[in-house]
């Protein structure tokens, strides 16, 4: 027996260049299937440079990110902030000049949870069935029922939630709005 060594050229990947041109003489032909075929090259070649190119952005973003966030690092830790305030939101939206701060006082959130219903998974922690069974007898200044019979009473999401809110503030999770 003879042994075959047989030579396999690597696969050319033509250029953008060569495919648009290789196209143009597919459509002067009307050779339908080439131009099919390598209009689907030429998608493919032009949906990777994109894919690449925003790639290249998102690692320019996270640098400028990871560069402001040590620059606001820094001037905040020589900052004497009042005792009260447990952290600090800083926005600044590059469209509108528009920049916002504002310092925060309460417990910390906790991570939001997928499950629903009564509550449950709610930003603080405490599930609303929670809330009301511990202040839901609670008559609001001005109101004729309580937190439980309001609750019960209507079923809007607006309704619910502002019973919700007063809760929290009686609770000590949140402070009550000025």
């Amino acid at each position: 027996m003879t042994e075959v060594n047989a030579v396999v050229a690597p696969k050319v990947t033509p250029s953008k260049e060569q495919l648009l041109a290789q196209l143009q003489g597919a459509l002067d032909k009307g050779d339908w299937k080439l131009v099919s075929q390598v209009s689907g090259s030429v998608a493919k070649m032009a949906a990777a440079e994109e894919k690449a190119a925003k790639g290249q952005v998102q690692v320019m973003v996270a640098e400028h990110a990871v560069k402001i966030k040590a620059l606001i690092d820094e001037a905040l830790a020589e900052y004497d902030f009042p005792v009260e305030c447990d952290g600090v939101w800083y926005a600044w939206d590059f469209g509108d000049g528009v920049s916002g701060c504002r310092l925060t006082k309460g417990a910390t959130a906790t991570k939001r949870s997928t499950v629903s219903g009564m509550g449950a998974g709610k930003k603080y922690g405490v599930s609303t069935k929670e809330l009301l069974d511990k202040f839901g007898d609670i008559v609001a200044e001005g109101a004729t029922e309580s937190y439980s019979q309001s609750y019960e009473s209507n079923t809007d999401g607006n309704h619910r939630f502002k019973i919700r809110v007063k809760l929290l503030e009686l609770g000590g999770y949140i402070t009550a709005k000025p």
